[in-house]
């Protein structure tokens, strides 16, 4: 599996060296990936193989996606919607 980036803005710098950026497992449970603000990127799974997952904008609704990654954005906060980067 290759990683593609989701948009410009959601792209930061590799912290390990770059040919070690593709397939990367990560173990060390103090690994974060930070948006550019230094605020770590939040993440949403599909965990019952239906391609869905719970869409954190709007709390009830499903996005047809297995995997979605957002940034709280610049004010750092993940529940104003407005600034948040967001993969869907």
């Amino acid at each position: 599996m290759r990683w593609r980036k989701l948009t410009p803005s959601l792209t930061t710098p590799c912290r390990i060296p770059p040919t070690e950026c593709d397939n990367v497992a990560i173990t060390d449970p103090s690994f974060t990936l930070l948006d550019v603000w230094g605020q770590p990127y939040r993440l949403s799974m599909d965990t019952d193989g239906d391609g869905k997952v719970s869409d954190p904008e709007h709390p009830g609704m499903w996005l047809a996606h297995p995997v979605i990654v957002w940034s709280a954005g610049d004010d750092g906060n993940p529940a104003t919607w407005a600034d948040n980067i967001k993969s869907w």
